[in-house]
């Protein structure tokens, strides 16, 4: 007979090689996958009134929140396939073999599960899945080092920034905070290994709205009593970098924001992540409605036996986590992540998902402006520039959970927390910018956007200089530049004015309060195009052009307004054939007689663009040539035709769209 004691001793025995299974990815002799389906569960032959049912489905899971930040992005179809849960019938046949599913991704049509080797061998057969593939783990790494303690800079604010003056004034952050802006009314999606935010003064004031550990599936964030110790540490750093407020001591830069939290980290043993968790909270955050996510994770190499990535896999299209933030950006998301603590070691270059085409990953500068000698760099696989943006990466001051005080961070994880901040400070300034502008903008303002490189990308993030950016608003059927005015120790003495070139045209600003102006644009201009510049007067400087030397310049049907980079949005290939409205629409002898519409093809074809009259007569041809898929702006002019009503009609060999314009003389 055993004794109870010995028996006392296995059973922990047993227990802790439970724990280290689970917690090492592996139960009882089964390995994490991703189960992709065929299809959403409704066939190829589904009617459109079956189709209605799913995607009404599909919005009701959907906040409120969302389905307006979609609508500002002014997508085409607020709603996709995406969007569609994995189906339930694929779902219930899995868990009749025994199967339980930890997430629900639907962007991808998959699910994770844990699988043994005759399971695996048992699902891939079914006719509805389409391929099964092992979820990867990711060695997770961060800088950890600290830097002595950096001299106070002298702040002239009436807020007291402690030793986290230092690192806004380098973003130029506190200008707006002085101003009233705060991030109020952005919602912002942090994820990372955990956060211990309750009982701590400097998260008094931070509004958390939704929290979700993806790991354990729960809703709790911090520790847990099978956590790793200090597995929330980093996490609560970061939050307390973007949303903490304790003044003598810390203030974060967009503390005023609100926050949706997710724990996607499991720190055990070789400090990882799974993918899957990581994909999930992006499509968690998305649904809840956030503007923004910001992560400071980042992923390259994986545990043993996993099979790393290589850096041509840095291509913005082959990780999971990098086309999951792809995703989020189509769907409204302006997505921020770091760009990796690499550059010192072998693999050097940025990872994952720092590669992402839209994503804007984040590096570390020095207080002196260099960069940060861990700091990743560029290009992407492909050849892209990366990182997009920097911002002060070291001696960053924190809240440290472990020694329940402060001290200073170093790591790409500490800038990228400060740019998602400042952004948010100048979203909520101009709420009814998409993310596609807000990136825009954030890139023209960097301190090297005349010539971006590998090394700091478009250069130092300035949240003042974000702000006093123009940008563009539309209006029902009005269009207008809009501009901040914001002058540290300085003040505005008159009216400002845009001053158009070729032909000249003054426009005066229309002030809407608090230094911002509103200057109203012609319906159309010459070319379809104008280039401008702002005079003004103030009070030090006396009379002010801006930009000093050159103009801005603006494509009527654009977004944004240029000046240093062209496009820097990399579209995705339309999915389908789209013409727009035409714009202006009624037109006439104001517009000379012209307007302009865009249209989308989703694969290369042969294109006409005609202009019918009411009864039916082709009385234009506009285009026929035969062009590859993407997006297309064309102008027509009809200054030889009756007023009346007509018909453009755009036709493909596969399909055709029409629209109607009214030309007034």
């Amino acid at each position: 007979m055993i004794s109870s004691a010995k028996n006392n001793v296995s059973f922990v025995f047993l227990l802790l090689i439970f724990s280290i299974s689970v917690l090492s990815g592996t139960v009882w002799g089964q390995s994490k996958y991703l189960i992709f389906f065929t299809d959403k569960g409704f066939g190829k032959n589904v009617t459109e009134k079956e189709l209605t049912k799913f995607y009404e489905k599909a919005k009701s899971s959907l906040s409120e929140r969302c389905l307006e930040r979609r609508l500002k992005s002014e997508t085409k179809e607020i709603l996709d396939l995406k969007d569609i849960p994995v189906s339930p019938l694929y779902i219930n046949e899995l868990k009749k073999h025994g199967i339980k599913i930890v997430h629900k991704l639907n962007w991808f049509n998959a699910v994770s599960a844990y699988l043994s080797e005759k399971q695996k061998e048992e699902i891939g057969r079914l006719d509805f899945v389409k391929k099964i593939r092992p979820v990867k783990i990711f060695i997770f790494k961060k800088i950890e080092n600290q830097f002595e303690e950096m001299e106070k800079s002298v702040s002239s604010s009436s807020l007291d920034y402690g030793q986290s003056f230092a690192q806004l004034n380098f973003s130029d952050i506190p200008p707006l905070h002085e101003k009233g802006i705060t991030g109020k009314g952005i919602r912002i999606g942090l994820m990372d290994s955990g956060f211990e935010w309750k009982e701590y003064k400097v998260f008094k004031k931070l509004k958390v709205v939704a929290e979700h550990d993806f790991v354990h599936n729960d809703d709790v964030t911090e520790d847990q009593s099978d956590d790793t110790y200090g597995q929330d540490q980093h996490g609560t750093e970061i939050l307390s970098i973007i949303g903490g407020w304790d003044e003598g001591n810390l203030i974060g830069a967009a503390f005023g924001a609100e926050f949706v939290l997710a724990k996607t980290e499991n720190i055990a043993s070789e400090t990882h992540a799974e993918e899957d968790n990581y994909a999930a909270a992006l499509q968690w955050f998305e649904n809840l409605g956030a503007d923004i996510s910001s992560s400071s994770l980042g992923y390259n190499l994986f545990d043993k036996g996993e099979g790393s990535y290589t850096y041509a896999d840095m291509n913005g299209k082959t990780t999971i986590v990098t086309r999951a933030a792809e995703i989020a950006f189509q769907k409204g998301l302006l997505v921020i992540t770091a760009a990796g603590n690499e550059a010192s070691m072998p693999w050097h270059y940025i990872i994952a998902p720092a590669d992402g085409f839209n994503t804007i990953a984040v590096g570390a500068m020095n207080s002196d402006g260099t960069i940060a000698s861990f700091s990743s760099r560029g290009p992407t696989a492909d050849g892209r520039i990366k990182p997009d943006l920097c911002a002060l990466g070291t001696g960053v001051r924190a809240f440290d959970p472990m020694r329940e005080g402060y001290r200073n961070v170093s790591g790409t994880s500490a800038s990228t927390p400060i740019v998602a901040g400042g952004a948010a400070l100048v979203m909520s300034a101009f709420p009814y910018l998409n993310n596609r502008q807000m990136r825009k903008i954030l890139l023209e303002t960097a301190s090297n956007s005349r010539t971006p490189d590998n090394t700091i990308g478009y250069g130092k993030f300035s949240a003042l200089k974000a702000l006093n950016y123009p940008n563009i608003k539309f209006s029902s059927d009005s269009l207008f530049v809009v501009k901040y005015f914001l002058l540290p120790n300085d003040s505005l003495t008159d009216t400002p004015e845009m001053i158009i070139i070729s032909p000249q045209t003054d426009i005066e600003g229309r002030e809407k309060g608090n230094n911002r102006y509103e200057f109203p644009l012609p319906s159309s201009f010459e070319n379809d195009s104008l280039k401008f510049y702002f005079s003004y007067s103030t009070t030090k400087a006396g009379k002010v052009r801006y930009p000093e030397n050159d103009f801005f310049s603006y494509h009527y049907g654009d977004e944004s307004v240029s000046h240093w980079t062209g496009n820097v949005i990399y579209k995705f290939p339309p999915k389908h054939l789209m013409l727009s409205q035409n714009f202006p629409n009624p037109f006439g002898a104001k517009e000379d007689y012209s307007t302009t519409v865009q249209f989308e093809l989703p694969k290369k074809t042969n294109v006409k663009l005609e202009v019918y009259d009411v009864l039916g007569r082709k009385v234009l041809n506009v285009l026929n040539s035969f062009l590859d898929s993407g997006y297309y702006t064309q102008k027509i002019q009809l200054r030889n035709f009756a007023s009346g009503v007509y018909f453009l009609i755009l036709r493909t060999e596969y399909a055709s769209e029409t629209v109607k314009m009214l030309l007034i003389k």
